[in-house]
């Protein structure tokens, strides 16, 4: 078994997508890090038997599936990996169960909330 998470980060906007994908990057605990950049492209690649994740970075909003639709959809796989939400939007951060979140539950980094999902996530500036 190869050492490392596989991740996919999925965001319809660039600059936001190159961002998480390069903060995931830097963490010691990432083999790898694929991106798509709509809901029907992410599906494409976890349906692909080669590309198994451990985890999805998921943007809340996109146009075509959103985030939580693609999860929807994970969530009936038999080995569905782990699911975080992304997004720019407070008003669409949802914590487990589709409840909103409380906004002091917000007011974190983008680093502590991985390290929340999986302690090795450290990055850099964490």
């Amino acid at each position: 078994m190869t050492e490392g998470l596989s991740l996919l980060a999925v965001d319809d906007e660039r600059p936001a997508l190159t961002d998480l994908v390069r903060m995931l990057r830097k963490s010691g605990a990432v083999r790898q890090v694929d991106m798509a950049d709509t809901g029907s492209v992410a599906l494409r690649l976890l349906n692909a038997e080669e590309h198994p994740y451990d985890g999805v970075f998921l943007d809340v909003r996109m146009p075509d599936l959103s985030g939580t639709d693609v999860a929807k959809v994970l969530a009936r796989f038999a080995t569905p990996p782990a699911v975080v939400f992304v997004t720019a939007y407070p008003d669409a951060a949802v914590a487990r169960g589709g409840d909103r979140q409380d906004r002091r539950a917000q007011q974190g980094s983008g680093a502590r909330g991985l390290r929340r999902w999986h302690p090795g996530l450290e990055g850099e500036g964490g």
